[in-house]
This record gives C-alpha cells, structure tokens and sequence, in this order.
C-alpha cells in the first residue's frame, strides 16, 4: 500500500533560501517514509519511537518556516547548559548528500541557530 505524500505548503517566510526549504523539505519527506517503511519491516518498533526519530527533524522545519519556536521543556531543564558561543557540531564529512550543497550550507547554518535558539530557553 503506498502512502500519499502530504501537499506541500507554499512558504511565504523561510529563514533559509525557499530553494534550500524546498530541498530540506524533500529529504524530510523521505527521510519519514525511509523511517516507516524500515519500522514496518521490523517487528518492535513501535509508533513512539518512529514519533522519536522524526518529530525533531519536523519541529526544525517548522522553525525555518517561523511555524515553530522552542520553548522550555514541561520537566526543565535536566542537563547543565553547554557552552554555545562557539557551537560548531562535529560531524565526519559526508560522501553523498541528500540535497545540494549550497542547501546544506544555508540548512547547517540555520540548524546552528535553532541549536543555540533551543539551549538559551530558560528550562
């Protein structure tokens, strides 16, 4: 059975270029089915942990079209505060991408501001 993709909304504000949204948007949409389709082939995973791999990726895209802003956990915050003045994620170079270069740079650069928008709310 094949599942329909969701219509694509027209973004009218993007913190990133809407070419580099449209192609972040994209591999968000196979990355989830990618993420069903190997919970569907294994018996354990369940709907919760599918929710898990995937409901942090959407908020982050949600935050890029301004539909979505952190706020502090309901539990507070459990873990010291990190140093976030030089927030750099250390990452081994990649040999394929998903979406163009000149996307991942703009999508890299906008992820390192949610990091540091998501770590300065007041937990």
């Amino acid at each position: 059975m094949e599942t329909k993709k969701p219509k694509k909304q027209a973004a009218t504000r993007s913190r990133i270029s809407l070419g580099a949204l449209a192609e972040v948007e994209n591999a968000l949409r196979d990355y989830e089915r990618e993420v069903w389709e190997a919970a569907r082939a294994r018996d354990g995973i369940a709907e919760s942990t599918v929710k898990t791999y995937t409901d942090g990726p959407k908020k982050f895209v949600a935050w890029l079209r301004y539909v979505f802003v952190p706020g502090p956990s309901r539990c507070g915050s459990t873990a010291p505060r990190p140093e976030i003045s030089a927030l750099k994620i250390a990452r081994p170079a990649a040999k394929k991408s998903r979406i163009s270069l000149a996307a991942f740079a703009e999508a890299e650069a906008a992820f390192e501001e949610f990091v540091r928008e998501v770590l300065c709310k007041d937990g």
